[in-house]
């Protein structure tokens, strides 16, 4: 066959191809009948999981998974978007790190709305001028992202999910020499993830924090003596040069980010739950606190306390768990807590996602 030949067969595939999205682009529009009468989720991730399962069992080299992933994420997202137009709000500029985490999570039919602060997205998200919203919660590297876990305390927003994503740092300017560098900004976690790589070879540069990656990149746009700690599609969109490429210290650094909304997701099979709970102030108190995990066989699988910056010496606890909160060894375990404790909250029951 001659590449003419070949290109009428691709050609004729994909007829069938928009042929067959027709029909299942109608089929997805009349289940939003079926979710706006039964107050069904816009968003079932262990379905769309399922799907990806099952198809993956039918590829055929060359063919990979990661493409039919990728393909049936924007095919997910269109569904979606059909059935109900979903805005998320998320942390940072375009293409900030929780902006491609937001994509990775909705895909790209979806509307994004940028913050310039993590306290703007949860205020979005409460006053329902978005659906869901993105931020980051911890990082492989340097740990919790405390902003986001003090926030909790005082909204009524709860955690819907929480997805992965490997963060691979760039040194990027409108500069092409590293050497006429003066200056360096970042968002405080970009700085402290590439703290070795920027020591040793930028010797005579400031470093700067910046609100975001991307505010990082929006201030090194201003004077090519300043250099950009940030994502490198952040360099592409801005069409700057990349004077170094994965600088991060770490090479599997990751940062997990929440996805958080006021409505609450369907239960999985495998779920997380995460609280938060403040303790009497007596000998044993944080012992007490830990029995009803154990007596009940519940994984507790991370445990932080943070200052309530309400009374000096005053702490809340986070943590997270294995199980769902209408799971009843875990309704027994909560009722045995609150007795325990001064406050409880539950900040929410949603899919376990396996990184």
């Amino acid at each position: 066959m001659d590449i003419l030949e070949i290109r009428k067969d691709i050609d004729d595939i994909d007829q069938k191809i928009v042929s067959l999205l027709n029909e299942r682009f109608s089929l997805s529009y009349k289940i939003k009948e079926y979710k706006n009468k039964s107050d069904y989720p816009i968003i079932d991730k262990e379905r769309e999981s399922q799907i990806i399962s099952t198809l993956s069992k039918s590829i055929i080299s060359p063919m990979k998974l990661e493409y039919l992933k990728n393909i049936y994420s924007e095919i997910f997202s269109a569904s979606r978007d059909l059935q109900k137009e979903t805005k998320v709000a998320f942390f940072g500029l375009e293409y900030s790190y929780t902006h491609i985490a937001a994509k990775k999570f909705f895909g790209s039919s979806s509307l994004f709305f940028a913050n310039d602060t993590i306290e703007d997205v949860f205020k979005m998200v409460q006053n329902k001028n978005a659906l869901f919203g993105v931020v980051p919660i911890e990082n492989s590297t340097e740990g919790s992202v405390n902003n986001t876990l003090d926030l909790f305390l005082d909204s009524e927003v709860k955690i819907f999910g929480e997805i992965y994503l490997d963060i691979h740092h760039n040194l990027i300017s409108l500069n092409d020499d590293i050497k006429e560098l003066k200056k360096v900004y970042s968002h405080p976690q970009g700085l402290a993830q590439t703290r070795i790589w920027c020591h040793t070879n930028l010797k005579n540069v400031e470093f700067l924090e910046a609100t975001s990656t991307t505010k990082a990149v929006e201030l090194a746009k201003l004077d090519k003596s300043i250099g950009a700690i940030a994502s490198f599609m952040s360099a592409e969109k801005n069409n700057m040069n990349i004077l170094a490429k994965n600088i991060e210290d770490k090479p599997n650094n990751q940062t997990k980010f929440l996805i958080i909304s006021l409505m609450e997701p369907k239960k999985a099979k495998k779920n997380k739950t995460s609280i938060v709970f403040t303790i009497k102030d007596k000998v044993g108190a944080l012992f007490d606190m830990l029995l009803p995990f154990f007596e009940n066989n519940i994984n507790l699988t991370k445990i932080e306390s943070r200052p309530t910056k309400r009374k000096a010496w005053e702490y809340v606890f986070f943590a997270n768990f294995i199980g769902h909160k209408d799971d009843e060894i875990v309704k027994k375990a909560m009722h045995e807590l609150e007795k325990k404790c001064l406050f409880l909250k539950i900040l929410g029951s949603y899919p376990l996602e396996e990184f």
